[in-house]
């Protein structure tokens, strides 16, 4: 990956993020093959469990039906290394979508960005409509690679106020760095989108104005005698192993707590 940066850095983001993506292509050639050779794998195994089954019902007498366990164990052993596999091929796809994102960005594409900012405009804005800062093709769009939904107001904030030049060095000195960390990019691509973010965020603030319900006394009062009702039994148990049979009434009486 550092190779990957020091090209990003010497030979312009198109290049960089071509050259990303005929590697990543080829891992992915790759990792379909082993994929392939799993599918394989396991159809060979399910075969051989179903034979293994119907001789073990026909021919209960001649094999045993310990034989079921040898595909087993090779499943489970083959298991661990396919789901690897998978989930390797299926962050190479989305580092690919990453970069072919990226690309049609540098090419003015915007076909396949979602968030474009609208909701952020502002007539009243010195600058918002003149410079075109959302939009389709707007600068936010070109910029915004945030997951969540208070990442995309951050964003649109900063876009649209003028901070101190303190601010701005520090600003523009991350993101110096951050444009050499391709992949660190390629990994915060992965992450899933939060797509349900808006519904969580406004349940979110309804919970959070809600007024504390207190905890009925009653409640209280019933938690803390059979706390020490199962307590006392407890200490029975280990003096009397019959009064285990009183653990199932202690659970029952335990539900209007819950």
């Amino acid at each position: 990956m550092v190779g990957a940066s020091a090209e990003l850095s010497a030979s312009g983001p198109e290049v960089a993020y071509q050259g990303r993506l005929q590697e990543v292509n080829a891992a992915i050639v790759v990792l379909e093959q082993q994929d392939r050779r799993f599918v394989r794998i396991r159809s060979i195994l399910g075969v051989v469990s179903i034979c293994l089954a119907v001789l073990c019902i026909g021919r209960a007498d001649v094999i045993s039906w310990r034989w079921m366990l040898l595909p087993l164990s090779v499943f489970l052993v083959v298991l661990p290394f396919d789901r690897r596999c998978l989930g390797r091929l299926s962050r190479q796809r989305q580092v690919r979508s990453f970069h072919e994102s990226r690309l049609r960005r540098l090419k003015r594409d915007f076909s396949g960005e979602s968030e474009n900012g609208s909701e952020y405009d502002s007539e009243s804005h010195p600058w918002i409509r003149d410079l075109d800062v959302f939009g389709r093709g707007s600068l936010f769009q070109m910029l915004n690679e945030c997951r969540t939904r208070p990442g995309q107001r951050v964003l649109a904030e900063w876009l649209t106020t003028v901070p101190q030049s303190s601010e701005i060095r520090v600003r523009q000195a991350r993101a110096q760095g951050l444009k050499q960390e391709l992949g660190l990019r390629e990994s915060l691509a992965c992450i899933p989108e939060a797509e349900g973010w808006e519904s969580a965020e406004r349940l979110l603030k309804s919970w959070v104005r809600e007024p504390a319900e207190p905890i009925p006394t009653g409640v209280i009062l019933w938690s803390v005698l059979i706390g020490l009702a199962s307590l006392a039994v407890l200490g029975l148990m280990i003096q009397t192993p019959g009064m285990f049979r009183w653990l199932p009434v202690l659970a029952l009486l335990q539900m209007p707590a819950i």
